[in-house]
């Protein structure tokens, strides 16, 4: 696929799943913009070896999502006839084949964010993994009105209409991900899931997500946002009595109200 950048965030990476992962994805891609994001010294002859391909490199690790904002902001100033890009893992979690199915889902819904989504009543799934959806799933349910049924997927496609609203959105490293859902909500971004395969290979050994202290930053997120939420219903409330009082015209002081209440928020 020639108008599909496939976006490869690197860090201190099993070699011989990343070079079979890059092997196979560069028989179907023909722009592959990996990412070396801080790796140690060992792994320099690793990424000098892309004669074919573009590596964008950090000095110091910065995190996935600065990861991909690199690429984004790559991909939209140097390659004009790139229509879309899709972000997949190194660690052999996602199948060529079903990066594909994301790429050709995307170019047909370029106004949506593809999310490539796992089926976690497997029993490939890892406890950890499951127990994490979980949760955030049923957050993401009760909290923001959105029914996601992999919040956790790290294959995602986004179109050139996408990649420059999600070049501003906050968090550098896994927090990123989850932002870009939370400003889904907020922006009216349809999501559209792709089934994809699960899987895990030795219970996901390689991955660089650490279940509590990645979580922690994740969780507080939604308590920033449920927080925020309340005190601006709180503020409304209080600005609509005080409006009333001043100016006993109901409709005049919900306007008022809101106007304010929404600039705090």
């Amino acid at each position: 696929m020639k108008d599909i950048a496939i976006i490869i965030p690197i860090y201190n990476p099993d070699l011989g799943i990343t070079k079979k992962f890059i092997e196979e994805a560069e028989k179907e891609f023909n722009n592959l913009i990996i990412i070396d994001d801080g790796c140690n010294e060992e792994f320099k002859d690793f990424f000098k070896s892309f004669k074919r391909h573009t590596v964008l490199t950090h000095h110091v690790n910065q995190g996935k999502g600065r990861a991909i904002k690199t690429a984004f902001n790559y991909i939209l100033n140097e390659m004009p006839n790139i229509k879309g890009s899709v972000v997949a893992d190194c660690d052999g979690q996602h199948s060529v084949k079903d990066i594909k199915k994301v790429a050709e889902a995307l170019l047909k819904n370029p106004h949506k964010l593809v999310l490539g989504v796992r089926d976690f009543t497997s029993k490939d799934v890892p406890p950890r993994s499951k127990f994490g959806n979980k949760i955030t799933i049923n957050v993401f349910k009760i909290f923001l009105g959105l029914t996601i049924s992999d919040t956790q997927t790290g294959l995602r496609g986004y179109s050139d209409i996408l990649m420059p609203i999600f070049l501003k959105t906050k968090g550098e490293r896994y927090e990123y991900e989850t932002n870009m859902l939370i400003e889904c909500q907020e922006l009216d971004i349809p999501i559209l899931e792709v089934k994809i395969r699960t899987i895990y290979i030795e219970n996901n050994k390689t991955s660089h997500f650490n279940p509590i202290k990645d979580s922690i930053i994740i969780y507080k997120l939604f308590i920033k946002y449920i927080l925020s939420a309340i005190s601006s219903f709180i503020l409304d409330i209080i600005l609509f009595s005080i409006f009333l009082l001043l100016t006993e015209k109901i409709l005049l002081s919900t306007i008022l109200a809101r106007i304010i209440s929404s600039i705090y928020n």
